[in-house]
């Protein structure tokens, strides 16, 4: 079952809560919505221990099972992008030797007070309780650092789909229908081919633009969408002003390569338009 509560509603629930407990059910919480936290699950003391000497400490520290910790990291106070949070959480994980499986951007953690019902943890017919060994709720020293870490291990993995994108389009020459983003692979292929991946790649935006509104197949707006969601390595070559360089190097092109109606009846008349 799964519900959200304010925390008041958590306390009148307690009750209820310590019934279903008592009858096996395993009690778990997280933050609703975009939070700034981080669960890394999994951990032994030392791991806790060198977490807190990196500048890591956790908001909240939760022993699950003998000798056995959940760790909440709060990395800001404002809310994080899930896929932020998740690049995070891998990244803690694999550093600390917490569970990967549970490195995520929506895991629940273990709530405190209540028992874990895992059939392993039973000691003469008792099970642990969850226990909450610090709770100061900060943001971790060294956050800022992490929070960089895992925004460029974002760009990275981008940068890596984009061009993986780009060197296994189909060639679709006799793809008759008027698709930017696969005519932009299509182009960016062949360039690629012939300049390499250390291409300038604002140059080659640029080269395939002017195609693009010479063939009188697509508008600006299209040319746009194509660099936008296409271009290799847009993310860190244009940081903050993306839209705006899609759409001046689409409005330039047109501008200045206005159509080549001969060069569009050819192409027309091989496809069958």
């Amino acid at each position: 079952m799964h519900r959200q509560w304010h925390r008041e509603e958590i306390a009148q629930a307690i009750p209820w809560l310590k019934r279903m407990n008592a009858r096996g059910n395993d009690i778990y919480l997280r933050p609703a919505g975009d939070h700034g936290m981080v669960l890394v699950d999994d951990l032994k003391i030392d791991a806790i221990t060198r977490m807190a000497a990196d500048g890591l400490s956790p908001a909240a520290l939760i022993e699950t099972s003998p000798a056995n910790y959940q760790a909440w990291i709060k990395l800001s106070e404002k809310p994080l992008p899930a896929e932020l949070r998740k690049a995070l959480a891998q990244e803690l994980a694999r550093n600390y030797g917490g569970d990967p499986a549970s490195a995520d951007a929506q895991h629940y953690g273990r709530l405190a007070g209540f028992t874990n019902q895992k059939p392993q943890y039973a000691r003469t017919g008792r099970q642990p309780y969850v226990l909450a060994h610090a709770c100061p709720g900060q943001v971790a020293a060294r956050a800022p650092e992490a929070l960089q870490r895992g925004e460029s291990s974002l760009v990275r993995e981008e940068r890596g789909k984009r061009l993986k994108a780009l060197q296994t389009a189909p060639p679709g020459e006799h793809i008759v229908r008027h698709d930017p983003l696969h005519e932009y692979q299509r182009q960016a292929q062949r360039l690629l081919q012939r300049y390499g991946p250390e291409a300038d790649f604002s140059r080659l935006d640029w080269m395939i633009a002017k195609d693009m509104a010479q063939s009188g197949r697509f508008t600006a707006r299209d040319i746009e969408h194509g660099i936008r969601e296409c271009s290799p390595h847009i993310e860190s070559r244009k940081v903050g002003h993306i839209e705006d360089y899609a759409r001046r190097t689409a409005a330039k092109a047109v501008l200045e390569f206005p159509p080549d109606r001969q060069l569009k009846r050819e192409r027309g008349q091989s496809l069958g338009w």
